[in-house]
């Protein structure tokens, strides 16, 4: 099982290579908006041949999206949520890496980013490892896992260093933040409204498990970002 989540976790490191590239060519003019979208494909490709090969399926050779997004909806029907996307985005697995063969606005090269993006996070929802949880930065390309969330994270936050180190190093640009430290001006505290049975199940649940009503939620914030896998 160790080798599967490993190999799974190579074809998920190449497809945020793919949409970390797809959003640093953003910056470059004029904008090659037809490598963006190809980027764009590749990244979801590979999250479903990653998807597959989880659930023992040998992936085809193909850039189909809507037939790989098929066979993942054999394992899982949910993936029928992303069926359109996988559509839209299969036009720019071949005919984008050619002069004359589409015509590709601003406004497909932005869709195909905001598609990406959700399938990206819709299959990493759906790849549960044995344990342990997953973190990344998406602006970065980088992923890692542990077996606690901050194990999680100390590991991306290794893989983010050398990513720096060697970008430093190529004299590559190093994407923003996308908030800079002056925006974050988040109190740590919010109001949330619940059912009444469900503000009962939480309490009940903390009261089982010997904690405080706050931090039950906090571990369950923390187990939905971290995407713990059980």
């Amino acid at each position: 099982m160790d080798d599967k989540i490993n190999i799974v976790k190579v074809w998920l490191d190449f497809a945020y290579r793919d949409i970390s590239s797809a959003k640093y060519l953003l910056n470059m003019r004029p904008t090659p908006m037809e490598i963006i979208c190809y980027h764009c494909e590749q990244a979801v490709e590979k999250l479903l041949k990653g998807y597959l090969i989880y659930q023992n399926v040998e992936p085809p050779r193909t850039h189909v999206l809507k037939l790989l997004c098929k066979m993942c909806e054999d394992a899982d029907e949910t993936f029928k949520e992303i069926s359109e996307q996988c559509g839209n985005l299969t036009i720019y697995g071949v005919q984008s890496r050619y002069p004359y063969e589409i015509d590709i606005t601003e406004y497909d090269m932005k869709r195909a980013i905001i598609d990406a993006d959700f399938i990206m996070k819709f299959v990493l929802m759906r790849i549960p490892k044995e344990k342990g949880y997953i973190a990344t930065i998406p602006a970065l390309g980088c992923i890692g896992d542990g077996e606690t969330v901050q194990s999680a994270i100390d590991d991306v936050y290794e893989v983010g260093k050398e990513w720096l180190r060697i970008a430093q190093e190529e004299g590559r640009a190093v994407p923003k933040p996308e908030l800079s430290r002056d925006e974050l001006v988040y109190s740590g505290k919010f109001t949330v409204r619940v059912p009444k049975t469900l503000h009962k199940q939480l309490v009940m649940q903390a009261s089982s498990e010997g904690i405080s009503l706050n931090q039950l939620i906090n571990d369950y914030i923390a187990m939905g970002l971290g995407h713990k896998m059980a």
